[in-house]
């Protein structure tokens, strides 16, 4: 039964405007981190070792690593090489497929951002919407590495903007 309503899940997107798609899922990914700040026994947010890496270059540079050049190698690397090595290797076509592709997916992305329990948390949660976003648009035909990397900048520039808001 669960396995039905998976399925009808990922076919009930076939008339969704791309757009709206698009910032939802953005939305989705900032509650996520906004509901995650609320967990105080699971560490900081605070990201030094990011903000370490930029130290001494300019605003430029920081905002073309952080929100162009990273997410799409992790777009790359963590939804489109990722979930395609898992469809290969599990040749058979079924929803549990598509689960062991999002799970790996998402504990992949989440290892990479390894800073804090917290942070892993967060990308942990963030890595199961941005493969599941790639899987719908593989089914939908949709340019899924792309909409994946939208998504996923987009996300990534509002934090950036956000931290330099409040000085983080």
């Amino acid at each position: 039964m669960i396995m039905k309503k998976i399925q009808k899940y990922y076919k009930g997107y076939s008339e969704l405007n791309i757009i709206l798609f698009i910032v939802f899922n953005v939305i989705l990914l900032i509650l996520i981190n906004l509901s995650i700040r609320f967990l105080p026994f699971m560490g900081s947010l605070k990201n030094t070792v990011v903000k370490d890496m930029f130290e001494g270059h300019s605003i430029y540079y920081a905002f073309f690593m952080t929100n162009i050049l990273i997410p799409l190698l992790e777009t790359l690397i963590f939804q489109t090489l990722v979930i395609k090595g898992v469809f290969f290797l599990l040749k058979k076509k079924n929803t549990i497929k598509v689960i062991t592709a999002i799970t790996i997916s998402a504990i992949l992305f989440s290892i990479n951002h390894l800073f804090s329990l917290l942070y892993l948390l967060l990308t942990f949660f963030i890595g199961l919407v941005l493969a599941n976003v790639y899987i719908i648009m593989v089914k939908r035909r949709h340019y899924p590495t792309l909409i994946t990397f939208l998504i996923h900048a987009l996300y990534n520039t509002t934090l950036f903007f956000y931290g330099i808001l409040i000085n983080d």
